[in-house]
């Protein structure tokens, strides 16, 4: 169950909609102040011609995961992390936000996968806007992740509750 406080501060941060426009700022200077050689390899990445499943990769092996460790923790079945070896493959949304939080990534590094997928976190979507909550706040069960999504009556993520 996740704790009400939490819950609470999701609601706040999601009619706080003045501070969505610093906020992408500000998460990406902190992040690239604290990270500057992890963020060259990243611009690097995201200016060349890698692809999307080079980058997941790269994640994977960062958090020192095999790869059916990777797809459980994310909630990724075998076919479609199968089908996201492919280069004509894109995958849903979905996969790539199960991806981030399954590999716990940072917001820096969750928007250069969305983009390498062809997304971007949509500031006016309250799902969206969940999910970067939860990185904020290192939120990263998909459990809690699926309750705070339904507690503001968006649709699970993982699971069909």
């Amino acid at each position: 169950m996740i704790d009400e406080n939490l819950n609470h501060e999701l609601r706040s941060f999601i009619k706080d909609t003045e501070r969505h426009q610093s906020l992408m700022v500000e998460l990406v200077t902190k992040d690239l102040i604290n990270n500057i050689s992890k963020h060259l390899e990243l611009i690097q990445i995201l200016t060349g011609s890698i692809k999307f499943f080079s980058l997941l990769t790269k994640f994977i092996d960062r958090a020192g995961l095999t790869e059916p460790q990777f797809y459980s923790r994310a909630c990724i079945s075998t076919a479609v992390f199968s089908n996201m070896r492919r280069d004509d493959y894109t995958p849903s949304k979905a996969s790539v936000l199960k991806s981030i939080i399954g590999l716990k990534l940072n917001y820096t590094d969750a928007s250069a996968l969305l983009e390498k997928a062809g997304y971007t976190f949509v500031w006016s979507d309250t799902k969206d806007l969940t999910i970067v909550f939860c990185i904020m706040n290192e939120v990263y069960n998909p459990i809690e992740v699926d309750e705070l999504l339904t507690s503001i009556g968006e649709n699970t993520l993982f699971s069909q509750l």
